[in-house]
């Protein structure tokens, strides 16, 4: 971090291009941009900072923020829908069966591996178990 220039109301501008907020109140965070809460055109290096320009710096940011908010709930609902309908897929499939227990899985795919691959490397089955069915049920319930 380079060299304090100004200090002002817990507003500090560094000497590297652009403005570091520290508000000590909340734990010292820190938000990068280039204004500082004061009025008026500024100088940051050489270059000439005008209110309009913070003002629309600081609408770009909240626009930013908005969007990466939205995105985030949209990925969050997705995964939701894709793990319930993962959980109907199981109950539906699984519903009349007798299901093994995890332990009895362990063993049956061992078997499996040792009959089918003879103990090397190859393609086992997923065998639904009884715990990943009561998941499923857990889930299709909340």
């Amino acid at each position: 971090m380079k060299e304090k220039i100004i200090e002002n109301n817990n507003y500090v501008l560094y000497d590297c291009n652009y403005y570091k907020l520290e508000d000590n109140t909340m734990g010292g965070i820190g938000y990068h941009s280039f204004y500082r809460p004061l009025c008026g055109d500024m100088y940051v290096g050489n270059e000439l900072v005008t209110k309009q320009m913070q003002d629309d710096y600081r609408y770009f940011l909240k626009e930013k923020e908005q969007k990466e908010k939205e995105q985030k709930e949209k990925e969050d609902k997705k995964e939701k829908l894709e793990k319930i309908n993962w959980a109907k897929k199981i109950v539906a499939e699984n519903a009349n069966k007798k299901l093994m227990t995890k332990d009895q899985a362990k063993k049956w795919k061992r078997n499996y591996n040792n009959v089918v691959n003879e103990g090397g490397d190859g393609y086992v089955p997923h065998i639904v178990t009884q715990e990943e069915y009561n998941y499923a049920l857990s889930i299709i319930n909340i």
